[in-house]
């Protein structure tokens, strides 16, 4: 009986949150924390376009209770949107991420929730770029002496009205995986062991493109390698800005990454 009431308990507690009641109680005030937060600090009538990326910094087991749906079948995502258009807040798009950024971003109003830290992200999307706007873009190559193959040999133009860019080994027909990967890595020796990577995206609060590695292994190691200094990537949520010259290890096949001139 003892072990019974242990597990009970154990099950019912979560960091702290001993209830369903507490739950809703820290959801709300994540959704409070966010809703401050746009309706201080950003402008609203310029918000039409872009794309918000809300990072939450917490264990996962709150950020998965975090994203279940309420009473009335609505996901978090959902909630906050809900909660923006009675503001008149409108935008491209709104992500959430679990983890933090190792660029400094905008920290969310401070909330009730002692275990949750947020931080608040404008991405440059496809849906703000117009004819009077820079288009940046770079270019990914195979580096010299690096084993592996990239499916198009000539390398692959990237740019920040499209991102995000999945970076992976090709994808077969028939493969169980529900993703495309835009860089695809030929690697007929099996020196990558996942599909799924990394992806390139754009920040203008980073200043540019940024890399973010995806279901970290130690099999999978995402390494960005600068002059003489080498950065890795040890789990989901870090990411790192690129700049022109940075080479991409992942594992063992190495990619180029420079910068190509801005286009209007």
């Amino acid at each position: 009986m003892a072990n019974k009431s242990n597990k009970k308990t154990e099950n019912e507690s979560l960091n702290g949150f001993t209830s369903n009641h507490n739950s809703f109680e820290r959801k709300t005030a994540v959704i409070d924390s966010i809703v401050a937060t746009f309706k201080n600090n950003l402008d609203r009538k310029n918000s039409k376009n872009k794309k918000y990326v809300i990072w939450i910094d917490t264990q996962k087991p709150v950020y998965d209770d975090l994203l279940d749906k309420n009473a009335n079948g609505l996901t978090l995502k959902e909630e906050i949107i809900e909660k923006l258009s009675k503001i008149d807040f409108k935008f491209g798009s709104l992500e959430l991420r679990l983890g933090i950024p190792e660029e400094n971003l905008l920290q969310c109003t401070e909330i009730v929730a002692a275990d949750i830290t947020m931080y608040l992200d404008i991405v440059t999307s496809a849906l703000s770029v117009s004819s009077s706007v820079l288009v940046k873009k770079a270019r990914l190559s195979l580096a010299a002496g690096s084993p592996g193959a990239l499916k198009q040999q000539e390398g692959y133009l990237i740019d920040n009205t499209n991102t995000p860019y999945n970076i992976g080994r090709v994808i077969e027909p028939g493969d169980s995986i529900n993703r495309i990967n835009h860089i695809e890595i030929v690697d007929e020796t099996r020196l990558l062991s996942s599909r799924s990577l990394a992806h390139i995206g754009f920040s203008e609060t980073i200043g540019g493109f940024y890399i973010q590695r995806e279901k970290p292994t130690e099999t999978n190691r995402v390494e960005i390698i600068r002059e003489t200094e080498t950065r890795t990537l040890n789990n989901e949520s870090a990411v790192v800005a690129l700049k022109d010259g940075d080479k991409i290890k992942l594992r063992q096949i190495i990619l180029d990454f420079h910068i190509v001139s801005d286009i209007k």
